[in-house]
């Protein structure tokens, strides 16, 4: 009977792993939905052709590729743990911000 208890804790913390990275991965699809959402704003906004749209999008790939790069390098450091839940929590924050100021703190207008 013992040693079904530390399989399954084991099999308890794999889950728990695997909804970290589906949270995660769910952040990366929201994150490149609302830039392709946007882009017919931006173009009208800011008075720019489907050139300049697509450095925009170009943009925030290589912005978030270097991020993910650099976090990932910090995740080696400190920890994976740590640096997950840090960035899920920072995550959340920033759009409790964004939530709580009415949506105008990004708006382009």
């Amino acid at each position: 009977m013992d040693e079904a208890q530390p399989e399954a804790k084991i099999s308890m913390l794999r889950w728990f792993g695997l909804l970290a990275i589906a949270v995660g991965v769910a952040l990366i699809v929201v994150d490149t939905t609302i830039v392709n959402v946007i882009i017919p704003l931006i173009i009208e906004e800011l008075n720019t052709g489907s050139t300049e749209a697509q450095w925009i999008q170009e943009s925030f790939a290589i912005v978030f590729g270097a991020l993910l790069l650099v976090i990932g390098r910090i995740a080696d450091i400190i920890g994976a743990r740590r640096v997950k839940c840090c960035t899920i929590s920072v995550r959340l924050r920033v759009q409790e911000v964004w939530i709580v100021s009415n949506g105008t703190w990004f708006s382009l207008r």
